[in-house]
């Protein structure tokens, strides 16, 4: 009796542990191979995230690159914020961008003019932010196309009062109009590195068409560019001071070296 007994408790224990699968081969195997499946997703999720770190720190090191670089070549290009308002004692050379085109700032590029009166009078002016582009033809290297932007508030002159009423309405009016611009519309080749150039000056909201002289220099990665002329203020509004002041004002332009500028003379002449 005692016998039957401990086989009935050995006989229902043991179904129990294979109820729950407990103590079997089968189980002991579906458990270990649940495990190690887990094991392996688990090292290739985190395979996969470390390969995703690797590629999202090499994308940010080469942006910071390109940052860097782009930094290191305009480190020496004024921005709009950071305006010359002087004359430039100095230009850099003028080099080739990407294909035969002159990138324009006021590190290369001078705009100067010179304002005079009927009594023999003159003020000397110009402006320290220049942007734009002088294209040329490949190979041949001649001259295609010129655009430039001026910001007005970059305006300098040989006095501080004159530079105050320069930027007030009464000429420039720079706060209402920040920009002049020129945008060539031909080019004609008259030989020897000298051209003339049409396009469309805008200038206190006012486009006119103007022509101007243009003397080139190309060699090795760069290039020179020359230009001496006059506009007639008052086809663009600025009528203050008729009869008093010319309407006619001398422009000077001059990208890639130092220029000789009427401008000047006319700082020489005035008094400190």
């Amino acid at each position: 009796m005692k016998h039957n007994i401990g086989f009935t408790w050995l006989v229902l224990i043991t179904g129990c542990a294979f109820c729950y699968g407990c103590g079997t081969p089968e189980a002991d195997t579906t458990s270990n191979a649940t495990a190690v499946d887990e094991h392996a997703t688990d090292e290739n999720n985190q395979s996969e995230s470390e390969k995703q770190m690797d590629d999202m720190k090499e994308m940010m090191e080469l942006e910071q690159q390109i940052v860097e670089e782009q930094m290191m070549m305009n480190a020496n290009v004024p921005r709009r914020n950071e305006l010359i308002v002087e004359s430039h004692s100095g230009l850099k050379p003028a080099s080739f961008f990407g294909g035969p085109i002159i990138e324009l700032s006021g590190d290369n590029t001078s705009v100067e003019f010179l304002g005079t009166k009927p009594d023999g009078e003159k003020h000397a002016g110009g402006f320290g932010y220049v942007e734009g582009k002088v294209t040329f033809s490949h190979p041949e290297n001649e001259l295609k196309n010129v655009t430039i932007t001026i910001v007005t508030k970059s305006l300098w002159s040989d006095d501080p009062k004159l530079t105050a009423h320069l930027k007030s309405p009464d000429f420039f009016n720079v706060n209402e109009h920040p920009d002049m611009t020129f945008k060539s519309t031909s080019v004609t080749d008259e030989g020897d590195g000298k051209f003339e150039i049409k396009g469309d000056l805008t200038m206190l909201g006012v486009t006119k068409e103007i022509s101007m002289p243009v003397q080139i220099g190309v060699a090795g990665d760069g290039a020179t560019l020359t230009s001496e002329f006059k506009v007639d203020r008052t086809e663009f509004g600025m009528n203050y001071g008729e009869g008093k002041i010319d309407a006619e004002v001398g422009l000077t332009v001059v990208v890639g070296k130092e220029g000789g500028p009427p401008a000047a003379d006319a700082r020489a002449d005035t008094p400190q």
